[in-house]
């Protein structure tokens, strides 16, 4: 079966599932319209965690956070990840889905130098998303929550997301429980 827009599966619905006045509902069309449903609302995720601490040297270029510590989850058909480069690739083409919105959750902790500002920022393409926190570090004893969440909608071809990091002044950090999620949000048009 395949994942279809909402305006697409209602359409399906009209076309395929009648008023059975003429008793034509055939079991293969109630059965095509609910697997097309479960597969277009079934969520799909693509999780990296960094279990840390992890030391981190931050510059003012936003640079690629990797490696993470593992891949936690990846919904085979949905996403691709790879711990090691820091990367979680939404497939578009492959899964033939025209477009799709991801909600992008990025958490953890940090700590550094007294006053040094940690901005970290969700980019796709290689391109900033606009989907960042920033923080002030007090102190390498203490650690400061960083947090941002968001939605992106990307049409046509796989979408590769990664976390840079950049920071003023340069400096060293440790980041722990850090955490990347992208879940796939169904659409009511592509």
């Amino acid at each position: 079966m395949s994942i279809k827009s909402i305006e697409q599966l209602l359409a399906q619905a009209d076309a395929t599932i009648e008023d059975n006045t003429t008793q034509n509902i055939a079991a293969a069309d109630v059965r095509a319209m609910f697997k097309d449903f479960l597969d277009t609302m079934g969520p799909g995720y693509g999780v990296l965690v960094l279990t840390g601490p992890s030391s981190k040297a931050v510059t003012n270029v936003p640079t690629v956070l990797a490696p993470w510590t593992a891949v936690e989850e990846v919904t085979v058909g949905y996403f691709n990840a790879s711990a090691a480069n820091g990367l979680i690739t939404r497939l578009l083409a492959t899964a033939s889905i025209p477009g799709g919105t991801q909600q992008i959750q990025f958490s953890g902790s940090v700590n550094g130098a007294n006053n040094a500002n940690l901005t970290a920022e969700i980019y796709a393409n290689g391109v900033a998303t606009g989907i960042k926190t920033s923080v002030t570090t007090t102190g390498t004893t203490d650690n400061v929550g960083l947090n941002a969440v968001g939605l992106d909608y990307r049409a046509g071809a796989d979408v590769v997301y990664d976390v840079r990091l950049s920071s003023i002044p340069s400096g060293n950090f440790n980041v722990s429980n850090l955490r990347f999620l992208l879940q796939s949000q169904p659409v009511r048009a592509y």
